[in-house]
């Protein structure tokens, strides 16, 4: 397998600040280990809360680290893809920045759905 579209239809979505083909990238059942929250999200209303909160950021987005993605088959119809991104927004007139890791678990029905995602920053 080599086509792997996730992390990019991902990132495309989330940097465009478009909420619902965002959440159109997750699976009904995926669980989100999210960046900016403790606990796991496990339900598609938790996801959609979570991102409208991040989206709602100014200049909310996520600059991924390309030479970092790593893409392994599991089989003909799931991959997992690895890596490094930065999220990024302004706050008080600031520009902030957290680097992070993520893992993908993704599905291929007609569409590639991610069905676990690991986000956790790096520690300093």
């Amino acid at each position: 397998m080599n086509d792997y579209q996730q992390p990019d239809l991902w990132s495309k979505e989330l940097n465009a600040g478009n909420l619902e083909p965002l959440l159109q990238c997750y699976a009904e059942d995926a669980i989100l280990f999210a960046t900016f929250q403790a606990e796991p999200i496990t339900t598609p209303e938790g996801i959609r809360d979570y991102f409208t909160g991040f989206l709602g950021r100014e200049g909310a987005g996520v600059l991924f680290d390309s030479s970092s993605i790593v893409h392994h088959s599991l089989s003909e119809n799931s991959y997992m893809s690895t890596g490094l991104y930065e999220f990024f927004y302004r706050e008080n007139g600031e520009d902030i920045r957290h680097p992070a890791r993520f893992s993908y678990v993704v599905e291929i029905d007609s569409v590639h759905k991610i069905k676990h995602h690991h986000s956790s920053v790096i520690p300093a």
